[in-house]
């Protein structure tokens, strides 16, 4: 992934929910003393009206974790909808 096309599709995906819809936490990283500090790439959103938890640490950097995480929400979201109007 270009740094470019990881910003512009960070952006796009940061458009799937209206601006406070969703909340972003860096999962922190289990350490033990002593040990160097390493970032941790994991990203936790949280919908704040639903209540939908989803946690993506299948990559390597913060922007692919976050763009997955929101496409599964996003999911979830649209799956709880379906369900909801049966």
């Amino acid at each position: 992934m270009t740094p470019k096309f990881a910003e512009i599709i960070y952006e796009d995906v940061k458009k799937l929910f209206p601006d406070g819809a969703v909340e972003k936490y860096v999962v922190p990283l289990a350490m033990s003393g002593g040990l160097p500090k390493r970032i941790n790439p994991a990203i936790r959103l949280v919908h704040r009206t639903r209540g939908i938890e989803v946690t993506c640490s299948d990559f390597r950097t913060h922007t692919e974790n976050f763009v997955a995480a929101v496409i599964r929400l996003k999911i979830a979201c649209d799956e709880l909808d379906e369900v909801a109007g049966q």
